[in-house]
């Protein structure tokens, strides 16, 4: 399914490396404090954006299966703010942002 949804990204080198559906702004917020404080904030860029994107649920949770477009930033913005048709990046990333 495509829909508008907020999710927490990461960049690196200005290039979007992975995503993480959240619920609301404020708990994308809250995720994006939190990975902060564990990452090297020079090397990595976190955002909460609201993001056009291919959708499904999986086991009782929503996950990003692709980025379309990346329509409204609401947080850092990084170098490259280009819309992208990225993939999840790696699997292992991936759920250390989502249980946070």
């Amino acid at each position: 399914m495509t829909e508008v949804v907020v999710a927490l990204l990461m960049f690196l080198n200005g290039n979007m490396i992975e995503h993480t559906y959240k619920e609301s702004m404020s708990s994308c917020l809250k995720s994006k404090r939190v990975a902060m404080r564990e990452i090297n904030p020079d090397s990595v860029v976190f955002s909460c954006k609201k993001i056009s994107a291919k959708t499904e649920i999986y086991q009782g949770r929503k996950k990003i299966l692709k980025v379309l477009e990346q329509n409204s930033s609401s947080s850092s913005n990084p170098s490259s703010s280009s819309p992208t048709s990225l993939s999840s990046g790696s699997s292992s990333g991936s759920s250390s942002l989502e249980d946070k």
